[in-house]
């Protein structure tokens, strides 16, 4: 614990601009070499953890974040009624549209019984998975604008649920 309360004054004298360039540099090596050293550590320490559970963490931080932020709205202390309903408005269809997501990707699985189309099926989830897969497990991003070239595929499958329920309430409201 020692020693990262160190790292964390060598970064900060590191971004300290009174310090001349010199003793920066150093600072910044310094903290990049320790930096690499408790990465080592944690990953010889804690194997499972760093490559299997903490990408699982990411994906449900990804999948199902706290708050959904990119809106610039004042602090909720100083929000109005509006303001107000208009972020929880935003996070809630956030939610929606990915749960409409995983259960889209999950419709295409259960209706595909036949061998023939599999190639597509595979390509089409594939895809969006993979770049999914690589940006969490091997980059540990889950920023929102890395996931950008998969915004397509997330219109695509959240489309199949919300085209069922638009169906179901078609014939609900015909019946009367």
């Amino acid at each position: 614990l020692e020693k990262l309360d160190d790292l964390r004054k060598s970064y900060a004298k590191s971004t300290d601009h009174a310090e001349s360039l010199e003793v920066i540099e150093l600072e910044k090596t310094n903290v990049i070499n320790e930096s690499r050293l408790f990465l080592e550590g944690y990953r010889q320490e804690f194997p499972i953890k760093y490559y299997f559970l903490n990408p699982v963490k990411l994906s449900f931080k990804f999948l199902i974040p706290r708050s959904v932020e990119g809106i610039p709205l004042p602090s909720r202390e100083e929000m109005n009624v509006f303001q107000f309903g208009f972020k929880a408005f935003q996070t809630l269809f956030f939610y929606f549209i990915n749960l409409a997501v995983i259960l889209g990707i999950l419709l295409v699985f259960a209706k595909k019984n036949t061998h023939k189309g599999w190639f597509e099926v595979f390509l089409l989830i594939g895809v969006p998975l993979s770049m999914f897969i690589t940006l969490v497990f091997y980059f540990g991003w889950i920023e929102f604008r890395y996931f950008m070239p998969i915004t397509p595929f997330f219109v695509i499958f959240s489309a199949i649920p919300i085209n069922g329920i638009i169906q179901k309430a078609k014939i609900f409201v015909s019946k009367f």
